[in-house]
């Protein structure tokens, strides 16, 4: 079986055959595991356990892979690279394949399942950039094999850690190849986060509607007994159908299956929205147990997102690197996941409480790559999620766009930047009205669409008195940018306006049809 000819490829090794007796000394207990391992197989397969020398298990094989998991963690924590190699290669096949699930409780630690334990004995041999460079690579294939296989579940804290390995391989890692897998690594990692949670969340709402549709046919039937039950005094049957009612709301109610992973104070609900800046996992309502892990996610690149760096960086740095990675998987998930964060409490209260925080201390960041990538976000908020964050949108307009913007000690780049990011804002109509009603219509609020236009304005109408030939191109190839962007506003402006009167007319004929 394969299960046993994985555990033989360990055994098989030369490190663990060699005599030395340091050598001896330090793989004994792994090669005692593997040779008893091999042993209960052996004799199950005599009993007539073993099924074939398929790859893919049967039902009954997944337990039987999860039992003989002790000689790969032995092999993860082994010194030798190249038995940790062949461990973790093993280890990512037998779970592709579906022989590992992991599901069960861990006999070490019963307070927790075997999975977090597989997930741990992964990342382990992990330990900085000394580490062997084939290891990286083959840690980065187990952890993607364990959290895309649909037989394997690794949830929050054991999650957390298998996205930290890929962030700390990309950071430490002297490969270039091992620092673009890990980076890949990462972004599969969270597209396969946010793809659950969107398949929980549709199973979760046909769970809700067919509870719904059934108690309100048990309603119906509740009322029709009680109007038989009052035009016919002998009717008799009213009592037992109203207990059975009773009985098949509690029904009903218990079939619908609690969200595994999910401890009882965090369902606490959480119905004030005006909450601290940190706000604690615990206190929010998560719908399912997804919900949870792509927030915990979500917190976690923020809070990388907003640490401080020196004050000139090396831009080689683990610090410059970790804040750049972080802001560049945050755009991610606000471009490709912008339908399931509207519907999601816990993550609009993350927008306003991690994300917000982290563009207003890296808007402001000389660092050209860092301002670049949180102005690229705040565009996706303009355009996505300007409804629930309408103070957070206007205060970062005042304090960092006009700021900059309208300032003469700004530099080119930054500046340059800002309009570009501008012209994007306004290649949207419905973001343009919306600002414009939001904020200058608004008696209390400020001029945010009066102000973007003016200073727009007077980056396209600047006349460059500058004698150096290359800085005078700069300055008219911003005048351009300016211009190109004042046109895009107006043609957004017309667009709209077109459209707005199409649906009149549209819904006007319609009415008269």
């Amino acid at each position: 079986m394969f299960l046993r000819n994985a555990i033989g490829r360990i055994l098989a090794d030369r490190d663990i055959k060699r005599k030395e007796e340091s050598l001896f000394q330090e793989h004994a207990q792994l090669r005692k595991a593997c040779e008893q391992a091999i042993e209960e197989l052996n004799a199950a397969s005599d009993g007539g356990g073993d099924t074939s020398g398929n790859v893919l298990p049967s039902h009954m094989q997944f337990v039987h892979a999860d039992r003989y998991f002790l000689p790969f963690d032995l092999a993860c924590h082994s010194k030798s690279p190249r038995i940790v190699v062949i461990a973790l290669d093993c280890l990512q096949k037998l779970i592709a394949y579906g022989h590992l699930i992991g599901n069960g409780v861990d006999v070490a630690n019963p307070e927790r399942l075997l999975i977090d334990r597989i997930v741990e004995s992964i990342c382990a041999p992990f330990a900085g950039p000394n580490t062997d460079e084939g290891v990286q690579l083959q840690i980065l294939k187990a952890i993607l094999a364990v959290v895309l296989a649909p037989t394997c579940e690794v949830h929050e804290a054991t999650l957390l850690l298998a996205v930290r390995t890929c962030f700390n391989i990309y950071l430490a890692s002297r490969s270039p190849i091992n620092q673009s897998t890990a980076k890949a690594s990462l972004t599969q990692v969270i597209n396969a986060v946010f793809g659950n949670m969107q398949k929980a969340d549709e199973v979760a709402a046909e769970q809700g509607e067919q509870t719904d549709e059934n108690v309100i046919h048990m309603l119906v039937d509740s009322l029709v007994e009680q109007v038989a039950a009052q035009l016919d005094p002998n009717h008799s049957i009213v009592g037992s159908r109203q207990s059975s009612f009773s009985s098949a709301m509690a029904a009903e109610v218990s079939m619908i299956p609690p969200p595994r992973h999910l401890n009882p104070v965090s369902l606490a609900a959480d119905s004030s929205d005006t909450v601290h800046e940190d706000v604690p996992a615990t206190q929010l309502h998560f719908r399912t147990v997804q919900e949870k892990d792509a927030f915990l996610l979500f917190r976690a690149l923020c809070r990388l997102s907003t640490k401080s760096l020196p004050e000139r960086p090396d831009p080689n740095s683990h610090e410059l690197r970790s804040k750049e990675l972080s802001l560049e998987m945050l755009l991610l998930i606000v471009q490709n996941s912008s339908s399931l964060l509207h519907n999601s409490q816990p993550f609009i209260l993350a927008l306003r409480h991690y994300l917000c925080v982290s563009l207003s201390r890296n808007g402001v960041s000389p660092i050209v790559s860092i301002f670049e990538k949180s102005l690229a976000i705040f565009v996706q908020l303009v355009n996505k999620f300007k409804m629930h964050l309408k103070v957070q949108i206007e205060v970062f307009f005042k304090e960092i766009i006009f700021s900059i913007l309208e300032s003469s000690s700004s530099s080119f780049e930054h500046k340059w930047m800002v309009v570009n990011t501008l012209e994007k804002i306004c290649e949207d109509p419905q973001s343009l009205v919306d600002i414009h009603v939001n904020y200058d219509c608004n008696l209390t609020a400020a001029n945010i669409f009066e102000r973007m236009i003016n200073g727009i304005s007077k980056i396209a109408q600047v006349f460059c008195y500058v004698i150096f030939y290359g800085q005078k191109q700069r300055e008219r190839s911003m005048r351009i940018l300016g211009l190109k962007c004042l046109v895009e506003c107006l043609q957004c402006m017309v667009d709209w306006f077109d459209d707005d009167v199409g649906r009149i007319g549209n819904d006007s004929g319609s009415q008269h049809g």
